[in-house]
Order: C-alpha cells, then sequence, then structure tokens
C-alpha cells in the first residue's frame, strides 16, 4: 500500500500512563490512530481517481503502532495521479498482441509522454491534520478517563 503513515511521537510518557492505569496499551493506542486517521480517508476518498482509500495497521509491538492510510496494492499505479511521471519510453512485450485495423500488432515500443500530478493523499492530510491530532487526543483522554 502506497500511504501516508502516522505515528504517534513522544509516546513513552503517555505508554507509561496507559500501562499504570492498566489499559491495554497498543490495543487502545491503535484504535486511537485508527480514529484519528478516519478523516483522512474520508477526505482522500473525495480527492482520488476511485474511492478505495483504507486504513492498515503497520505495526503493533512493544507499545509501537503505526497506522498507514493509502490506495490498495492492487491500485498500485495511483501513485502517479499522486506524485506524477516524467516522460518515458515502454517497451512492448512480444508476447503481447491485439486486432488492429490492419491485423495483429505487436508494439516494439511506445513513448509514454508522462502525466502532471493530481495529488490527493497529501492534500487530504493537510487539510484534515489538525482533527486527526485532535481525534487521537480525546480518545486517549477517554481511556485514562474512564480507567
Amino acid at each position: 500500500m502506497s500511504s501516508v503513515s502516522i505515528r504517534l511521537e513522544g509516546q513513552e510518557e503517555l505508554l507509561a500512563q496507559l500501562k499504570a492505569i492498566g489499559a491495554e496499551v497498543e490495543r487502545e493506542v491503535e484504535a486511537a490512530l485508527t480514529s484519528g486517521a478516519k478523516p483522512l480517508v474520508e477526505r482522500a476518498n473525495d480527492l482520488a481517481p476511485h474511492p478505495q482509500i483504507l486504513i492498515e495497521v503497520r505495526e503493533s509491538r512493544g507499545g509501537a503502532v503505526v497506522v498507514a492510510v493509502g490506495f490498495p496494492g492492487e491500485k498500485w499505479y495511483w501513485r502517479f495521479f499522486e506524485l506524477g511521471a516524467g516522460a518515458h519510453e515502454i517497451k512492448g512485450d512480444p508476447r503481447l498482441a491485439f486486432q488492429g485495423r490492419g491485423g495483429v500488432m505487436r508494439p516494439v515500443r511506445v513513448s509514454h509522454p508522462g502525466m502532471a500530478a493530481e495529488p490527493f493523499l497529501r492534500p487530504a492530510y493537510d487539510e484534515t491534520h489538525a482533527e486527526i491530532v485532535r481525534r487521537i487526543g480525546d480518545y486517549i483522554r477517554s481511556v485514562i478517563e474512564q480507567c
């Protein structure tokens, strides 16, 4: 998944507080980050070529949790929408053939003109950053208050 990652930093004191009150630290931090990422996912889905942006937990061990927001692996080519692509040559595969007007065509090479970036992940992150931070803080605060 190509993605924007959300990582909770400066977490040692927070993790110590959560452990002290008996919270299941990794589960709660994972839930906080996932909750925080929801506005990012919603906005990115508004901006993406197709609304299939996902939240994925990349790491959850030893109190460290990394949540990624991005497009599924089979949509790898969406990175070209996000970042653009320079002009390049695509070499044909002799096994690739298609029916053309003059019979079977076997492309040897194609000059691709490239494409301008039409980002959706970064603008969504920029627009929702404050909401992400607020939601993560609200979730952690609610866990501490409940215990």
